[in-house]
């Protein structure tokens, strides 16, 4: 027995974000039903900015008429940045500008070197904005500010809930996601933003179209609903039920 299945088998809970997850661990690991419960991750609260768009995308020095797409945190291989710029670099008439900010490796295919070579190769030069550093708490407010949405374009075996999703629930920022099972599940459960057909770069391509198409239509997002049914109240109510049950040995 590996030590993973182990760790799973000596669990007494096991708390996951989504029936993906549930479905997974019980199907690789051979967890029961009773062990493994299902818990809301809740929104990542962040100070609002004091500044307007107009003055943000300015100081920014960001096109102030066009639609801004914001990829926000660490840079990883699963966040699948490259089928992103690709996808972009496919739009012409209707092409979005894209910032980039987040923490990046210092060598290798995650890198800042690599990814200036190739928003340079793709002709994005002019429609992205590449900050690798890591984002203070209190310059966050003002990314989502001039933000018009919020890109999750994982590849599809990212399996996890997305922090930056709920960064963006906070900010009322609608989210571009693909379609890993997470954050497919909870766009079919919530109406907070665009799901694409695959994890390729055509169809974040069409992704991205029916995005700003939804934007341009003042389509509204059921921002609260989310909010309202993921909240770290209603984790700390559901895990605090199971730790309950579990030392009363029921």
């Amino acid at each position: 027995m590996c030590i993973r299945d182990r760790f799973y088998e000596d669990a007494d809970g096991l708390f996951v974000h989504s029936e993906q997850q549930v479905s997974d661990l019980q199907s690789y690991a051979k967890v029961p039903d009773s062990k493994v419960h299902l818990v809301p991750m809740g929104n990542f609260a962040y100070p609002e900015s004091c500044e307007s768009v107009d003055a943000i995308r300015i100081r920014m020095t960001l096109p102030v008429n066009r639609t801004v797409g914001l990829y926000f945190g660490m840079v990883r291989d699963d966040k699948n940045l490259e089928g992103l710029l690709m996808g972009l670099a496919r739009m012409i008439d209707t092409r979005p500008f894209l910032v980039i900010a987040g923490r990046m490796a210092e060598l290798g295919a995650q890198s800042e070197g690599h990814f200036r070579r190739r928003i340079h190769e793709l002709g994005l030069d002019e429609d992205v904005l590449l900050i690798n550093r890591f984002i203070a708490t209190e310059e966050v407010g003002d990314f989502y500010r001039i933000a018009d949405f919020s890109c999750l374009t994982y590849k599809k075996y990212f399996t996890s809930q997305s922090a930056v999703l709920n960064v963006a629930m906070h900010f009322k920022c609608p989210v571009l996601v693909t379609p890993a099972p997470t954050l497919a599940e909870t766009l079919d459960h919530f109406d907070i933003g665009v799901c694409c057909e695959d994890d390729t770069p055509q169809a974040i391509e069409l992704g991205v179209e029916q995005m700003q198409s939804r934007i341009g239509g003042g389509l509204p997002f059921d921002f609260e609903g989310y909010r309202r049914a993921n909240n770290w109240d209603e984790n700390a109510r559901r895990t605090i039920q199971v730790y309950h049950r579990l030392v009363e040995g029921d």
